[in-house]
């Protein structure tokens, strides 16, 4: 600098107006006549130095040259940023994520329904290459965070309903060419099945659904009525994957079901690192279905079982798995082919039974005839009134 007269160095990001500001200039101490320090640029942003030559005159003004300016760009270290991810307590399916605040660059966030590619994370890449790789604007997240002294927080931020599973990452951003996906962490919303129904079959319950998309399996759980059931540590009745749910055409509940009925939790089911996550559970109400089984003995002219000989009579004994009272019942018989309904052939008997769960009870005896026939028992009511009874034939 001429005699007389200083150096004042100044900053200003590339693209501003650069003219003398004092508010811009950096400390004196740290500039000479033939250099400077910048202790504190800003980090990731091209930057323009200018230098004036200062001169104070003798009237007390001064006089400020034309500056010379060189432009300059500090590019900080990236790292890698954690992000933390947690289900909202107060939105469901929705959730809060939170992360340290780096000292320099900026940190922007993703979530996509695909896992980023392994290996991503392992380094530095650029923008185009992490763009490329599906962290496309699509997926970022443009919630304004919160700042909570470094400890950087969005809450309720609610991902795609159609999403199964979503995969949130945070990316260390300091430049276009420098830039760091940090981990994934991983979150799954299994779907429960819908239009869930039970189509009551005498051996077993066939239970149809809509298969939820993006589940890996269903189950099934019983539980008393009007009770919820925690899947966590209680055994399924039933499951199967999707596969077998095409293959069978519905869930077979092949295990006995009150007679009194129970209910029936239907979950959707997604493995995340090994472990089942539970969708919000498809409850069904299974009204139930007494089950009355009939044997038909042949009797000798002695009154003893006849064994082998010819049976002078035939008992009808029948029990059930659940009591019935004053239940009308009606033995019919057809001499070719066996009887559909109680008007299909001719009316041998029509006792009123009261039968006990489990007990075998006596209902009705038959002469034998001449003549092959077919005898069925049927509960003697119009279909309307008989309830939920399945008379199960003898094997």
């Amino acid at each position: 600098a001429p005699e007389g007269s200083r150096v004042e160095v100044q900053r200003f990001l590339k693209g501003a107006t650069v003219s003398y500001d004092i508010n811009r200039e950096l400390d004196k101490e740290l500039v000479s006549s033939t250099g400077f320090r910048d202790l504190t640029p800003p980090m990731g942003e091209d930057i323009v130095y200018a230098a004036f030559c200062v001169a104070e005159l003798a009237d007390g003004s001064s006089m400020v040259s034309t500056p010379a300016t060189v432009e300059a760009r500090v590019t900080p270290e990236v790292q890698q940023i954690q992000v933390q991810v947690q289900r909202s307590t107060t939105t469901p399916g929705a959730y809060d994520i939170s992360w340290l605040r780096p000292s320099h660059g900026r940190v922007l966030l993703f979530a996509t329904p695909e896992r980023p590619p392994v290996g991503l994370e392992n380094e530095p890449r650029t923008a185009e290459i992490i763009e490329g790789q599906g962290l496309t604007p699509q997926y970022r997240i443009n919630y304004p965070p919160t700042d909570l002294g470094g400890l950087m927080t969005i809450r309720d931020y609610a991902v795609d309903e159609s999403w199964v599973r979503a995969h949130f990452v945070a990316v260390h951003w300091v430049s276009d060419e420098s830039v760091w996906v940090g981990p994934a962490v991983s979150m799954v919303t299994p779907k429960a099945p819908d239009y869930a129904q039970i189509v009551e079959r005498v051996d077993a319950q066939v239970i149809t659904f809509a298969w939820p998309e993006g589940v890996t399996v269903v189950q099934a759980y019983q539980g008393p009525r009007g009770q919820s059931v925690e899947p966590e540590g209680s055994e399924p009745i039933a499951q199967l994957t999707r596969d077998d749910y095409v293959r069978m055409g519905g869930m077979r509940i092949t295990r006995t079901l009150p007679s009194n009925g129970c209910a029936i939790h239907l979950y959707g089911v997604v493995y995340l690192d090994g472990r089942p996550m539970y969708s919000e559970p498809a409850p069904l109400d299974y009204p139930g279905m007494t089950r009355l089984k009939y044997q038909v003995v042949g009797y000798g002219p002695d009154g003893a079982p006849a064994q082998g000989a010819r049976p002078a009579s035939y008992r009808i004994y029948a029990e059930v798995d659940d009591d019935l009272h004053e239940t009308p019942l009606a033995v019919v018989g057809q001499l070719g082919r066996i009887p559909l309904h109680p008007q299909d052939g001719r009316m041998l008997s029509q006792p009123t039974v009261s039968l006990r769960a489990g007990i075998s009870t006596y209902v009705a005896e038959l002469p034998a005839g001449q003549t092959l026939a077919f005898i069925r028992l049927f509960v003697n009511l119009p279909p309307a009134e008989t309830g939920a009874v399945a008379v199960l034939d003898p094997a």
